[in-house]
């Protein structure tokens, strides 16, 4: 019997993703890496899982990431959700976004 193939790179254990984790996925340009420290800074508890050009971030249960902190780190002034959306192909959760800051929550801290 042949082998199904599920996923082009096989996850692996820390890769797994859990129900209750949200976040963005951002490419690795200075400003994606300047959102993905600000997210460290904001959320005690992440992990970031690297492909490529691309970064997943992941939190458990909600993830913030307040513009003032991006501004902070990128040293120039960020417009929400805009920038935000040059560098977020994709993510995981519910987002809420406003002027000020974005939220991704699981449907399990809703």
């Amino acid at each position: 019997m042949k082998k199904r193939v599920i996923a082009r790179w096989p996850l692996t254990i820390e890769e797994r993703l859990s129900p209750e984790e949200v976040g963005p996925v951002l490419v690795t340009t200075p400003l994606g890496e300047a959102m993905l420290a600000a997210i460290g800074r904001e959320n005690a508890a992440w992990r970031v899982l690297r492909r490529g050009g691309l970064v997943r971030v992941l939190v458990k249960g909600r993830c913030s990431l307040r513009r003032e902190l991006v501004e902070e780190e990128w040293g120039q002034r960020v417009t929400f959700p805009g920038d935000l959306e040059r560098v977020m192909p994709s993510f995981k959760g519910h987002l809420l976004i406003d002027a000020d800051q974005a939220v991704w929550e699981s449907d399990h801290a809703r």
